[in-house]
């Protein structure tokens, strides 16, 4: 394994999730998922995300798809990048909200769980087509 491509891996993808995030979930499906979840959960929402934590989680979910990519996968492309992205993404993030809605009163109904499920996809679909890019760059 790579260490150096690791290790540039888990940042540029990591810089990938921030922005990606901040357009998908904090501009253009801002209100889509929050009307999707009940009083209760938008009202325990921060106005301002913790910033450390959330370029943490980014960094984090970066590291796990670029050690899945390199290590395991042999992931050298973007289109590869973005098939496993997203299908990791898919299966993550659909076990998350059942187990979320299963627990809590977050989601309204079933239904409600399917635009997070699907915004989530395509984010890591994005993260991960930039990391299976990153990859497979000037490969010696």
């Amino acid at each position: 394994m790579n260490t150096n491509k690791l290790l540039t891996g888990t940042l540029i993808g990591g810089v990938a999730a921030f922005l990606t995030g901040w357009f998908l979930f904090g501009t253009l499906f801002k209100t889509v998922l929050a009307d999707n979840m009940t009083a209760a959960a938008r009202t325990i929402s921060k106005e301002e995300p913790d910033m450390f934590y959330l370029i943490l989680s980014c960094l984090l979910f970066a590291l796990l798809l670029t050690y899945i990519f390199e290590k395991w996968a042999g992931i050298r492309t973007a289109m590869a990048g973005l098939t496993a992205g997203l299908t990791i993404g898919f299966i993550n993030i659909l076990g998350l909200d059942l187990s979320l809605f299963s627990m809590t009163t977050i989601f309204s109904g079933i239904q409600n769980i399917l635009p997070d499920v699907a915004v989530n996809t395509i984010y890591s679909g994005i993260v991960g087509t930039v990391i299976g890019w990153w990859l497979g760059f000037k490969r010696s």
